[in-house]
């Protein structure tokens, strides 16, 4: 499942950028707010899903560590 969130995260990423690159592009200021959002949206969900991704690393890490002792 990690690989398929990594990808996840990596698809959020990507789309983050091409949404910052179309806020740049576009004029109208509706349109510039509205790309804005987007983008912002997709980054926060790159965040949720990397601390989530890092928690889970974790915790995969203590459990190893533990069965070692």
């Amino acid at each position: 499942m990690s690989i398929a969130l990594r990808k996840l995260l990596k698809d959020f990423q990507d789309i983050h950028m091409v949404w910052e690159a179309e806020r740049k592009a576009w004029e109208g200021e509706n349109e510039k707010m509205y790309a804005s959002g987007v983008s912002d949206g997709f980054k926060h969900a790159a965040v949720a899903l990397h601390s989530i991704l890092r928690k889970d690393t974790g915790q995969k890490k203590k459990n190893h560590h533990q069965g070692l002792r």
